[in-house]
Formats: C-alpha cells, structure tokens, sequence
C-alpha cells in the first residue's frame, strides 16, 4: 500500500504541472508550506505526522480535481503500516 500511495502522491505533481498550475498557487491555495507540496509530490508519505498526511494528500487531490482513491484509508497513511 505504501508504494501505492507513494505513486499516487507523484502524481498529483505530475498533474499540477500538466495543468500548468505553479506550485505557489497550490501553497496560497491549501496554506500548506513550499516544503510540504514538494514533499507530496516527491512521494513521501511521511511529509507531516500522521494523520495529517492523509488529510493533507486528500486535500491536494480535491484542489486538482482528482479523486482520491477509496481504498486510501486514513490507517494506510499511519507508520505503523509502512512496516
């Protein structure tokens, strides 16, 4: 699941740039910091605690009118299951 999730948070990078949306946009818009879009978009599913991860992953989904994957239960998103 983790490489799932992983995978799913490049791609809302990947999105982002093919609509052409500037990473500023998506840090003014969901308040998050610089560093914590460029850590989504990198895969890193342990950019912020749990269960701000998965919070913020979804948010980010929304904001690029993706949907966000069903079977991404907040659970996936804790440490606990990364092991």
């Amino acid at each position: 699941m983790k490489e799932e999730i992983s995978n799913f948070l490049i791609n809302l990078g990947q999105k982002r740039a093919d609509l052409q949306i500037d990473i500023s946009t998506i840090v003014e818009k969901l308040k998050f910091p610089t560093g914590t879009v460029q850590e989504i978009e990198k895969g890193n599913i342990s950019f912020v605690q749990y269960p701000l991860n998965y919070f913020f992953s979804r948010q980010y989904a929304y904001l690029l009118g993706l949907k966000f994957p069903e079977n991404f239960k907040m659970q996936s998103f804790s440490e606990k299951e990364f092991q």
